[in-house]
């Protein structure tokens, strides 16, 4: 069983195509959610958030 290419050969651009659009618009998602690129409150409210979320 072969595996399909990823970044190398002559297909390499098409392969990583889907994936390239799949994380360009979980970004766009996570931006608007957020109401910008980076989540409000600098690091250490991003750190309180992460410790919250994972106990």
């Amino acid at each position: 069983m072969s595996t399909p290419p990823l970044a190398s050969g002559p297909h390499g651009p098409d392969a990583l195509r889907p994936l390239l659009d799949t994380v360009l618009g979980a970004l766009t998602t996570g931006a608007a959610a957020r109401g910008g690129p980076l989540p409000a409150g600098g690091p250490d409210a991003v750190a309180a958030r992460v410790g919250d979320a994972l106990g």
